[in-house]
Order: structure tokens, then sequence, then C-alpha cells
């Protein structure tokens, strides 16, 4: 008879817990979806924002050059005899 309730109490039991994990599936699925949407759009967003920002220093580095090589392309003795010729 003992065995019996044993036998009862653990079918209970199992009965309990797989409606436990029935009530637990269906929102803890949802959970688990919503956290891989959001990793995968913080990874998208990281990846977009890296990009840009690795154009923008590549865009801003050119310009750098670009001023240095003007910057010593001109000659500062020109423009004052430039400036002689203009007033004679």
């Amino acid at each position: 008879m003992k065995r019996l309730m044993e036998v009862l109490f653990l079918g209970l039991n199992m009965t309990i817990l797989i409606h436990v994990w029935l009530a637990l599936r269906a929102p803890l699925s949802r959970l688990y979806q919503e956290v891989e949407t959001f990793r995968y759009r913080a990874i998208s967003d990281t990846w977009l924002t890296v990009n840009r920002m690795e154009q923008y220093r590549t865009e801003y580095r050119g310009a750098l050059l670009w001023m240095k090589d003007v910057s010593q392309e001109l000659d500062p003795d020109l423009y004052k005899q430039m400036e002689k010729f203009r007033k004679v």
C-alpha cells in the first residue's frame, strides 16, 4: 500500500511538473526570441556604426593629407612677389 501511494504521489508530481513546464514554455520561448532579436540588431547596428566611423575617418585623413600637400605647395615668397607686382 505504501508503494502504491508513492507511485501515485510521484505521478501527481509529474503531472504538476508537466503543467508548469507547459505554462512556462511559451513565455520563455518568446523571451528567447526577443533576446535573440535584440542581440542581432545590436550586432548589426554596431557593425554599421563601425563601418561608418571607419569611412569618415578615412575621408578625414584624406582631407588632412590633401591640406598638407596643398600647404607644402604654397610658397609664401610667391605671395610677396605678387603683392610687389600689383604695387608696380
